[in-house]
């Protein structure tokens, strides 16, 4: 027919936001997840990935693990902690919006009970991972306050 056109089009951004629930569906609303993006130019693209990530963050909360290492143990000093090296010594908070679940332990040993990753032969340096799990949330700022000072009046290099 002469005159008459017509375009078949799909909605990119409810398409992505059904995506984004059906994924959260089917890992139970916790793990990570990958957006991998056809092109980085087209508008149907830009659309689909901006919609995935608006219905993610909206809707679904996040579990954040945040990860500090080591090669000294830390010590606990209420909320804060501290690494003492020699006359030096780093003082540390991470804090969210509640508090979050600490675990401390060698490098290769992890808060779900794996690791052991030896290297036959190899001597390792002894690595401490200290782990702050938060709990779900829609949207989570996690802070973390760092102070480097010497141990001893008028000691530097630190």
């Amino acid at each position: 027919y002469q005159g008459i056109q017509c375009t078949c089009m799909t909605d990119n951004a409810a398409a992505a936001k059904t995506g984004a629930e059906k994924l959260c569906e089917a890992i139970g609303d916790s793990g990570e997840v990958a957006l991998f993006v056809h092109d980085s130019v087209s508008g149907n693209a830009r659309e689909r990935a901006d919609a995935f990530r608006q219905e993610i963050e909206a809707d679904h909360p996040v579990v954040v693990d945040w990860r500090l290492h080591s090669n000294l143990p830390p010590k606990r000093e209420g909320e804060a902690f501290r690494i003492v090296d020699g006359g030096c010594s780093v003082r540390f908070v991470v804090a969210g919006p509640e508090e979050a679940d600490y675990t401390v332990g060698d490098r290769y040993s992890y808060p779900n009970g794996t690791g052991g990753e030896i290297v036959p032969g190899r001597e390792r340096a002894r690595q401490f991972h200290m782990n702050w799990r938060f709990a779900p949330h829609r949207k989570l700022a996690v802070r973390a306050e760092f102070h480097i000072f010497a141990e001893e009046e008028g000691r530097g290099g630190c």
